[in-house]
C-alpha cells in the first residue's frame, strides 16, 4: 500500500477508529477489575487482560502513525514538484478542449467511453525549478500560462492576448471566472506586462493559493488542484473570443504532451 494512503486516512476515520479502540481497551480493563472483584473463571480474567494488552499496543501505533508528522527530505519534495509540473498538471489539462460524448441510455450495457481530447499542449520547465511554463491550444487559442508549486504556495500566471479589446472588456468576460477562482480559495490581481523586444503591451491574469503543508506527498490534494486547474483553465479560454491559431514548431527544449 502506498505510505500516502496511510498516512493521509480522512480524519473523521482516524478519530472513529481511535475511539473504538480506546472503548475496547476500556472495556476489556473493567471486565478484568469485575472478574477480579467478583471472582469469575481465570481464564476470563487472562483473556481480557490479554485483549487489553493488545488494545494498548494498537493504540499506541494508532498515535505514531495518526498522529505524527512524518518528514521527507528536500529531493524527494522536488522529484514531486517537477512531476506534478510535467505530468499531473498537463495530464487533467487534457480536458480543456475534448469530444464530448453524446447523450445515451444509463442501462446495463453502458460504458463510459475514453475521453478523445483535442487540447495540444507545449510545456518547458527547467530541472530542478519550481515552475513551469505552458502553451495550450483549445479551442483556436494559443493560452500561454505559467504555473509555480513553491511548496505551500500556487502562483497560475495567464497571459491574455487581448487584440482591440481593451482592459475593462477583458475583465467583464473574465468575471465568472475570477469569482469562481475566489471560491475556490485563489486570490488575484491584473497587469500588464511590457514587452520591449515586441513593443507591445499585453494583460496578465495572476492567481495565488496557499496549499496544505502536506500537499506534495498528499495525492488527493495535488489531483484536487490539478483538476480545478484544468477547469479554470477551460473557462477562461471559453470567455475569451476565439483566434484561430497554429500551433508554432515545438522549441528544440519544449516538451510535447499527446
Amino acid at each position: 500500500m502506498n505510505s500516502e494512503h496511510i498516512v493521509y486516512i480522512p480524519r473523521r476515520a482516524k478519530v472513529i477508529i481511535t475511539v473504538l479502540a480506546v472503548f475496547i481497551f476500556l472495556l476489556s480493563v473493567s471486565v478484568v477489575l469485575f472478574s477480579l472483584l467478583t471472582g469469575v473463571d481465570a481464564g476470563l480474567v487472562t483473556t481480557a487482560l490479554t485483549l487489553a494488552q493488545t488494545c494498548a499496543a494498537g493504540l499506541s501505533v494508532i498515535a505514531l502513525i495518526f498522529y505524527t508528522k512524518f518528514s521527507v527530505g528536500v529531493p524527494f519534495l522536488k522529484e514531486r514538484t517537477a512531476s506534478y509540473l510535467v505530468q499531473e498538471i498537463p495530464e487533467a489539462l487534457r480536458i480543456v478542449d475534448y469530444d464530448e460524448d453524446d447523450f445515451r441510455e444509463l442501462d446495463a450495457s453502458y460504458a463510459a467511453k475514453p475521453v478523445s481530447s483535442r487540447t495540444k499542449i507545449l510545456i518547458k520547465y527547467d530541472e530542478g525549478s519550481h515552475y513551469c511554463q505552458y502553451r495550450i491550444l483549445a479551442y483556436g487559442l494559443d493560452q500561454r500560462v505559467y504555473v509555480q508549486v513553491n511548496v505551500k504556495r500556487m502562483v497560475v500566471s495567464y497571459f491574455l492576448a487581448i487584440g482591440s479589446m481593451d482592459e475593462g472588456e477583458i475583465r467583464q468576460r473574465l468575471e465568472y471566472v475570477v469569482k469562481a477562482a475566489e471560491t475556490a480559495g485563489y486570490t488575484y490581481k491584473y497587469e500588464q506586462v511590457h514587452d520591449t523586444a515586441a513593443r507591445s503591451v499585453t494583460v496578465q491574469l495572476r492567481l495565488f493559493r496557499s496549499l496544505p503543508d502536506e500537499f506534495l506527498v498528499n495525492a488527493g490534494e495535488r489531483l484536487y488542484v490539478a483538476n480545478d486547474l484544468a477547469s479554470m483553465t477551460r473557462a477562461l479560454i471559453r470567455a475569451l473570443p476565439e483566434k484561430v491559431v497554429e500551433l508554432p514548431p515545438p522549441p528544440a527544449d519544449a516538451i510535447k504532451v499527446a
